[in-house]
């Protein structure tokens, strides 16, 4: 018996409701006491409901505000909003959403965030206001999502759900450094998953935006980002320290550098790079080049070539203007060109700030005719060569030491000063990079390195420092070796490996293999090595804890695959499709002695007769016996 707050109705265990009642009905016409109907009856022992005996019915008024549940009967609605959301629980997602829009109340009911716990929510980020959605996500608690198309900037988003945890973008092919940079302009603490695969215009620079403002990400998927190189590799090892699963698939630009990185071997050569330095002078984790006092000619610079109607007005001494700016006061320098080569020497100009009073130094190189104003408006501009502004040191330490971060002579870092709209700025402020920065990812647990056509040998030995890493994707790396191999061994918690179409790997790689792991590996995958015979399978054979094992195409026969099974009892999945060798007669063994396979493939084996497949098919905990076009990983 099930009873409620009112002592005059009572829900038997065969309680039905004909319909439910929305609110809004009530409101707008008025309703006979016969309009909805209870049905209730007993269950008899046989448990069969009603039984063919009597049933009663009682009318039940509808529910109204302000009428009390004693006179005017009782609805679903006067229950408990803790007991609907008992009840709501036991639907599904899709029965979800329809019940959320039966009523404003239900609606309420509804934004019990257990109702949506381990949600993921699929949308399109349209060019229409989106702030309503996001609204909802955030009150319901889902902070899971996934993007199918992106028609407008991230900024919205991130900005209505910060608390986001997860964020798939794969396959939103108009993804750019720019979409990633307004949608991480404020600090994401609990994003721990992103997928970025197959977008395909992200570069080095996202991965540095990523890397200051998702500190706690724990997933990244970089598949099929093609621009992705050994800086933004750098990157990932300085910010993301707590990352335990990457997926470089594709990537062709990453090096045996890069994947060092990754493990934390970095030197001060790779830090003073050229190319290296500039990329993170950009991010502000390395200072400006300080200049010398003296200003050392830096030799010839070649010039524009002018007309020749121009070349006759050209003076001999150009001198350097005043900008018209209040920010710059008085100015003394010059700068000279030489007339005979037409190339201009770098000379220091002593300017005084009119904020803070500081004087500050100027070198220019190259236009040295133009203002100074115009100048610090080209900045970027390819034509000059220079431009930098330092602290004079031979200014007292009362005037350096002022705090107007608007001063020229203290400009903010580019990446520093990020602003998540126009008129709100904030400030993220990063350490330096210095020689005791730490670099690594050293709780990386799995890698996934397929298809990086310039990987070699030395890639494995950066993976030795990584002691959590459980899982190596080396899959059509064919730069890969079987000596190479030999330093998977150092890895002490590794034990899946994949060596998928690794064309140079033999039956000498899977032997170096058995000397640290052989009690470790419990995955294996070896498919298209064709250069794996019987031999490999006698190695093979000393993995005692290999659970998955997937030689397809390789060139094995019935010898082989006959001590595979006999010395793996644990095997749980087995692919060999397309070793056109194997008979009948490794299939009797295998159903004797492999008595834990799950799944088994057998595409293409064209020696396989009924007789043989009737030995498989005993196999007691059998899920799926393959013989078309199917592989399990």
């Amino acid at each position: 018996m099930c009873s409620i707050s009112n002592p005059k109705i009572s829900l038997q265990p065969g309680f039905l409701l004909a319909r439910v009642p929305r609110i809004e009905d009530w409101s707008s016409s008025s309703h006979s006491s016969e309009d909805y109907i209870r049905t209730s009856c007993d269950v008899d022992d046989g448990g069969s409901e009603c039984g063919g005996r009597e049933t009663t019915t009682t009318s039940i008024m509808p529910y109204s505000e302000g009428t009390s549940s004693s006179s005017s009967g009782t609805t679903i609605n006067h229950l408990y909003p803790e007991i609907m959301t008992e009840i709501f629980l036991k639907l599904s997602l899709k029965d979800l959403g329809s019940a959320a829009r039966t009523s404003k109340y239900w609606n309420s009911i509804l934004n019990d965030k257990r109702l949506w716990r381990g949600v993921e929510a699929k949308i399109n980020v349209s060019k229409g206001g989106n702030q309503m959605l996001f609204q909802s996500l955030h009150r319901r608690g889902i902070f899971d999502i996934q993007v199918l198309s992106l028609k407008r900037s991230l900024r919205e988003m991130t900005s209505s759900l910060p608390g986001i945890r997860s964020l798939k973008l794969s396959g939103c092919y108009n993804v750019t450094d720019g979409t990633i940079s307004s949608g991480f302009s404020i600090r994401l603490e609990n994003l721990t998953v992103l997928n970025l695969s197959l977008c395909k215009q992200v570069s080095d620079f996202s991965l540095g935006r990523i890397a200051m403002m998702a500190v706690n990400l724990e997933s990244l998927d970089l598949g099929g980002c093609c621009q992705i190189s050994n800086r933004g590799l750098l990157m990932v090892s300085w910010g993301l320290k707590k990352l335990t699963k990457l997926n470089l698939r594709s990537c062709y630009l990453i090096t045996d550098t890069g994947i060092g990185f990754l493990a934390g071997v970095v030197s001060q050569s790779h830090l003073q790079e050229p190319r290296m330095h500039d990329f993170l002078l950009k991010f502000g984790l390395v200072d400006v080049p300080e200049i010398d006092e003296d200003f050392d000619d830096p030799g010839p610079i070649r010039r524009r070539k002018l007309p020749s109607h121009k070349k006759q007005q050209q003076p001999q001494f150009l001198f350097l203007q005043a900008p018209s700016s209040q920010i710059l006061g008085s100015s003394s320098a010059m700068g000279i060109t030489n007339k005979k080569d037409n190339t201009s020497l770098p000379v220091p100009i002593t300017q005084q700030c009119a904020i803070c009073k500081q004087e500050i130094k100027l070198k220019i190189v190259n236009e040295p005719h133009q203002s100074v104003s115009h100048l610090m408006k080209s900045k970027s501009s390819k034509r000059f060569r220079q431009v930098q502004i330092v602290p004079n040191p031979r200014t007292s330490n009362n005037v350096v030491s002022s705090n107007n971060n608007n001063c020229l002579s203290n400009p903010p870092s580019p990446i520093s000063q990020l602003s998540s709209s126009r008129k709100k700025s904030k400030y993220v402020i990063v350490e330096k990079i210095t020689a005791r920065t730490e670099f690594g990812n050293t709780q990386l647990q799995q890698l996934i390195l397929q298809d990086c056509q310039k990987l070699s040998d030395d890639c494995l030995i950066h993976l030795t420092n990584l002691c959590r890493l459980e899982a190596i994707n080396l899959s059509f790396c064919v730069h890969i070796t079987d000596s190479g191999l030999r330093n998977l061994g150092a890895c002490p918690a590794l034990c899946e490996i994949n060596l998928r179409a690794c064309d140079n790997i033999t039956d000498s790689g899977l032997a170096n293999l058995t000397y640290d792991l052989s009690s470790r590996v419990t995955s294996l995958d070896v498919s298209f090595c064709d250069k794996v015979h019987n031999l490999g399978l006698n190695y093979i054979s000393q993995f005692s804890h290999l659970r998955t094992l997937s030689m397809s195409a390789c060139d094995i026969s019935d010898e082989g695959l006959i001590r595979v099974a006999a010395s793996l009892p644990l095997l749980e999945t087995l692919n060999i499709g397309q070793c056109g060798s194997i008979t009948d007669a490794s299939l009797k063994v295998i159903g004797e002695k492999c008595q834990e396979l799950k799944y088994i493939d057998l595409y293409g084996c064209g020696k396989i007769t009924p007789g043989g497949l009737a030995h498989a098919m005993k196999l007691p905990k059998l899920r799926n016996l393959n013989l078309g076009l199917w592989h399990l990983r």
